[in-house]
């Protein structure tokens, strides 16, 4: 990884190289892992990227993550990727449930549903939740009648602070209301979708 040319590859031992930066939308390449897997992930000017290919194509999977500020990575032996940021924390994916969303690390103690931010927003807010312990965690969005228009989270998840995203392209200006269920907890917040 450069910061001028972006990925290079060698077949020969480093005789010659070969640039591999179909997909990469930035060519300042600041850190260059390969998992277990032998998966390649690139954190860049635009974010973090993986290859699953030897570097022939490129697919973003920061999700969860600012990588504005982010420095550094690194791998464990159960094929997790931490990233760790200036400022941010430490974020951690769950790489081998290969969905390469980042959770947030460091210590929670309560269930948490924070209000999301920007409100109003038009398209996309960000929500952010806090699970103490492992949980089935089902995050969905409904309008003020009380019909589903989103699910955002359906699934187990460890203890960690996490965030997603909600784009309510193509849904009407008004308010709805984020509703989290983890365990025995729940929690409601409004939002706003101001077009």
């Amino acid at each position: 990884g450069t910061s001028n040319g972006g990925v290079f590859r060698s077949v020969n031992g480093g005789n010659s190289w070969e640039a591999i930066n179909a997909g990469l939308p930035s060519k300042y390449i600041y850190v260059l892992i390969i998992d277990t897997n032998d998966d390649i992930y690139v954190g860049c000017l635009k974010g973090i990227y993986r290859s699953d290919n030897n570097g022939n194509s490129w697919q973003k999977v920061n999700s969860g993550v600012d990588w504005t500020q982010g420095i550094s990575f690194a791998r464990d032996s159960r094929e997790f990727i931490y990233v760790g940021t200036s400022g941010l924390g430490v974020y951690r994916s769950a790489k081998s449930m290969f969905n390469n969303v980042f959770e947030q690390q460091g210590i929670v103690t309560s269930f948490i549903l924070h209000k999301n931010y920007p409100n109003p927003f038009n398209p996309v807010t960000t929500i952010q939740y806090e699970l103490p312990v492992r949980s089935h965690v089902n995050l969905t969005v409904h309008d003020i009648l009380g019909r589903k228009m989103a699910v955002l989270v359906d699934d187990d998840q460890g203890p960690g602070a996490r965030k997603v995203q909600w784009n309510a392209t193509g849904v009407p200006s008004g308010i709805y209301f984020v509703r989290m269920i983890a365990g025995d907890f729940r929690q409601v917040q409004k939002v706003m979708v101001l077009k």
